[in-house]
């Protein structure tokens, strides 16, 4: 999130009671986890091949299709959507695509904060923030092929991070709710509970008891508007309302979401907005409902209510408080939780705790913790002392789903003491962490906590609420999300492998209890080790159709067309890692017309988990191998490891040739690696020495190995000018084709 806030001292008050102490600590709120079926993850599949991950969004619609975006930034105001028409194991570019090959639906500027949205009918809507001035609305009603779009979304401007929610079908009756900040505006005129300015309509509000200036004020409004000229077709996702200024007690805020009950006066669904207090000492939620204009300009009426302030020096919220309904109308918020003050920082771990109500979010539960911690330095299992930016989801009464970032590592000496927070942990090692709950209603809600990856996704400090320091490569959250079949399916960044920013990466829940108790076990899918087969290419997948430099042309059965990929030790010598790709057609190595480049990769990269950052000075690498042909001439190969993204793309640029094995690269009677057997279908093997592909590994495992196709307009380690590098930086790929993810073990190899 690119953004600016405005927080106030946290007003200190007393110790933290016993019983919550208990439920920090712990206690035997995990001890029902070991009676429920074993929750698994299958492999992790990278999102963004060539581009960045940053704060991740996720939506999934009733075909089990979906959409991922993230921002590149103000300075390209560029943010990115991809899709993925096989169950999250391979991605693309929406073919909706100005500039051309960017990915991004729209001419306005974005890349600030990117949020995207599903309706009952399948329709995409997506939000793209504009520098912190207005926001760049759109609607699909073709997966993302073409988009309508608003340049100026709301009314409002100096505005930071929005949410969607939705209730039913805006085209028939349904509306589209946005919630944001607007940055900083909070009036001292406040005071009095009401905003001086005109559109906020002198509305009364309910709960505060703090001044408000220079805080930023927590906004909803609503499409269609409920005053408009036009029909729903023409501004459902697309035009906003006047804005509800629902509070300025306000921190940043958490997600919203609608609920199945209604308000008994107007018969409306009740729309709850999750957020933290101002001092980040409280956590707090909004509740509106539609009225008629007469009642609000807006259309909505919105009281913010208080959930919970812990006793004593404590901070909460800490990016962000996220919310979750269930089926039966139960809310549940959770968020991360630290002794400690906005002003000096946490000290001592921070928690994953949740809260819920089943009144409609009048009463609360008492909090528990979520997340296990650790009476002492020597941690075992899936225990964590330092727990950041949860994200919930709920299916059936009392299912929930939690994922966030967690590290073992406890302070910054690797001792009891010390400094605590998560921007001063400079050795921690994180993994996504996830936990289930089959009876978070209840009086004693059970968790079963796992590790949802399983390499370390980062290393060092991560950057969070309060003090704003630390390494911003995670940005503020990731996504968990709910499968038609109840599944839990997270986004992600993974960013142990990169020296800038981090890929955003997929990864599915494939054994376990589901979210509805209909489904009773989510479905099961492989978990490939040591090689995959690609999809065949069909109408219904998007294999068929490649997205390439914002065009829509089918590359199915071209040497753009990847069938199979494997891993291996080349068995005659160990020293070596065997990599092989079967290509649907390598008769011809020369790019296909239209396919967005004159030079053409076939390449396998995959991540490996590093022992220690020290020992790994690029976080650990994303290594890769690749076959290239510079429009149809005999191919090169090469190795390497990826560069720095450049200007928020990840590029390949070869750093060690392979000699090919013939002087056309053809195999022959007498050589079978570092070529390529021409036909229908092709194959390519190259030897990798392990030396050139190598760092201090913690096991034999290469993750996410990932073969792709790219075109680029000149060959990949062309040393242009990019983003104001003059050597090295590569050229970034118009990523084709990527088979699903796998594992490679290379137990046996000699390094």
């Amino acid at each position: 999130m690119r953004r600016r806030i405005t927080v106030r001292l946290a007003i200190a008050v007393g110790l933290l009671s016993l019983a919550a102490g208990g439920a920090l600590a712990g206690g035997s709120l995990h001890s029902a986890a070991a009676r429920t079926p074993a929750v698994t993850f299958g492999r992790a599949a990278t999102v963004a091949v060539g581009d960045e991950g940053f704060e991740p969004g996720l939506s999934i619609n009733s075909h089990d299709q979906m959409f991922s975006s993230v921002p590149n930034g103000f300075a390209s105001t560029i943010s990115f959507i991809w899709r993925s028409f096989d169950h999250g194991q391979s991605w693309h570019l929406v073919p909706a695509s100005s500039p051309a090959g960017t990915g991004k639906p729209i001419t306005c500027v974005g890349g600030g904060d990117s949020e995207t949205a599903i309706d009952n009918h399948d329709r995409l809507y997506f939000a793209d923030l504009q520098g912190l001035t207005n926001f760049s609305t759109s609607r699909s009603d073709d997966n993302g092929a073409s988009f309508q779009t608003s340049c100026a979304g709301v009314i409002s401007t100096g505005v930071d991070r929005q949410w969607y929610a939705i209730d039913g079908d805006p085209l028939n009756g349904g509306h589209v709710f946005l919630t944001f900040d607007d940055v900083a505006q909070g009036d001292p005129l406040d005071k009095d509970n009401r905003d001086a300015r005109p559109h906020a309509a002198l509305r009364p509000r309910k709960n505060q008891q703090t001044q408000c200036a220079g805080n930023n004020e927590l906004v909803i409004t609503q499409s269609p508007p409920r005053v408009s000229q036009l029909p729903a077709s023409q501004t459902a996702g697309l035009q906003f309302g006047p804005d509800n200024m629902i509070t300025c007690n306000e921190g940043i805020m958490g997600p919203d979401g609608v609920s199945p009950h209604k308000d008994p006066t107007y018969h409306k669904h009740y729309v709850f907005v999750a957020h933290d207090s101002s001092a980040l000492d409280q956590v707090r939620i909004a509740r509106c409902v539609q009225v008629p204009v007469t009642v609000d300009p807006s259309g909505l009426q919105c009281t913010d209510k208080f959930v919970y302030g812990p006793t004593g020096k404590y901070i909460v919220g800490q990016n962000f408080v996220a919310m979750a309904i269930d089926r039966s109308g139960n809310i549940y918020l959770v968020w991360a939780q630290a002794p400690g003050t906005q002003s000096g920082g946490p000290t001592g771990p921070s928690t994953i705790m949740m809260s819920y109500s089943k009144d409609n979010g009048n009463t609360w539960s008492s909090p528990v913790a979520v997340s296990k911690t650790c009476s002492g330095f020597h941690c075992s299992g899936v225990q964590t002392n330092t727990n950041v930016m949860p994200w919930v989801v709920a299916g059936d009464n009392g299912r929930i789903d939690v994922a966030w970032y967690g590290t073992q590592t406890l302070t910054t000496t690797d001792k009891p003491t010390g400094t605590y927070g998560a921007d001063n942990l400079t050795n921690a090692d994180w993994k996504v962490y996830f936990a289930q709950s089959l009876n978070a209603d209840s009086s004693q809600p059970s968790f079963n906590v796992l590790a949802a990856t399983k390499k370390y996704i980062h290393d060092g400090s991560v950057y969070v609420l309060p003090t704003q320091a630390g390494d911003r490569t995670l940005g503020d959250f990731l996504k968990i999300q709910v499968g038609p079949k109840g599944q839990a399916s997270i986004v992600y960044v993974d960013a142990a492998n990169d020296t800038d920013l981090g890929q955003t990466f997929f990864v599915r829940q494939n054994g376990g209890p589901s979210l509805f108790s209909k489904v009773g076990q989510v479905p099961h899918f492989a978990a490939p080790t040591n090689s995959v087969s690609d999809a065949s290419c069909t109408s219904t997948n998007d294999d068929a159709v490649y997205n390439a430099n914002g065009t829509s042309t089918s590359f199915c059965k071209t040497n753009l067309d990847i069938l199979h990929s494997s891993v291996r030790v080349d068995p005659k010598n160990s020293h070596m890692l065997q990599i092989g790709m079967k290509v649907a057609d390598l008769t011809s190595l020369a790019p296909p017309s239209n396919s967005g480049g004159t030079v053409v990769d076939w390449l396998t990269a995959w991540h490996q988990d590093c022992t220690h950052k020290a020992a790994c000075p690029n976080n650990g690498h994303l290594w890769f191998t690749y076959m290239e042909s510079n429009n149809g001439a005999a191919p090169v190969f090469y190795s390497g490891s990826s560069n720095s993204l450049c200007c928020a793309f990840t590029t390949y640029p070869g750093q060690n040739q392979i000699a090919a094995a013939t002087s056309t690269g053809v195999c022959d009677k007498t050589h079978s690696v570092d070529c390529y057997t021409p036909g229908k279908p092709g194959r390519i093997v190259i030897d990798v020495p392990l030396s050139k592909v190598s760092t201090p590994l913690r096991n034999h495992w290469l993750y996410s190995v990932t073969a792709s196709t790219f075109t680029l307009p000149q060959p990949a380690n062309s040393n242009t000018s990019t983003c104001g590098q003059t050597t090295g930086c590569g050229i970034p790929p118009n990523v084709i084709d990527s088979t699903p993810p796998y594992d490679a073990n290379i137990n046996g190899a000699v390094r």
